[in-house]
């Protein structure tokens, strides 16, 4: 490990292993490599989304769209006619 970066210095005496960079650490048998893999996997089977589970996310975030389109049009239409209204009521009193 030389001192590639901006602010990367060398620790004195240590030499690193151009087989291992990194990581964890290297697993000397074939079967521990194997049920590391499989563990590995086996989370990842766990917490990974489904079709069903994307096309139910789409489809809830197409509901909120348009409860949210919805709602904003309803107020600006609302403050556009409160503000007419002001506007009428002035001129015709003023």
């Amino acid at each position: 490990m030389k001192g590639s970066g901006d602010n990367v210095t060398p620790i004195l005496g240590y030499v690193e292993s151009p087989r291992h960079s990194g990581g964890e650490p290297p697993m000397s048998t074939l079967e521990q490599r194997v049920t590391h893999l499989e563990k590995d996997v086996a989370i990842l089977r766990q917490t990974a989304a489904t079709k069903d589970d994307l096309h139910q996310l789409q489809e809830k975030m197409h509901m909120l769209f348009r409860e949210q389109t919805r709602y904003t049009l309803t107020i600006v239409l609302s403050v556009v006619g409160i503000f007419s209204g002001l506007i009428i009521a002035a001129i015709k009193f003023a």
